[in-house]
């Protein structure tokens, strides 16, 4: 189905990176990424000591769920971005 979680966490200033992603297509629209969201963020901050966590969303991921949706707030966008599931292309 897919997955969701919290890393590179910065235990010392209460950061962190989340991510989730549903593999399903079929699943894509439902409901499923906010719910993830919120529960991911609701477990952030009521059973880890975060106060804030960063998160990003891909265009090419339709429907992406937009921040807003999940009580996020965006504040800047990142120009280009490294991943190593790509191969360590710079996108």
């Amino acid at each position: 189905m897919g997955a969701t979680a919290i890393h590179w966490i910065d235990w010392k200033n209460g950061f962190g990176d989340n991510w989730n992603f549903i593999v399903d297509k079929s699943l894509w629209g439902k409901g499923l990424g906010r719910e993830l969201m919120q529960l991911r963020t609701r477990y952030a901050f009521t059973q880890l000591p975060l106060r804030k966590l960063k998160s990003a969303y891909s265009k090419e991921m339709r429907p992406a769920p937009k921040p807003s949706r999940g009580r996020y707030r965006e504040v800047g966008a990142i120009a280009r971005t490294f991943s190593l599931m790509a191969g360590g292309e710079t996108t």
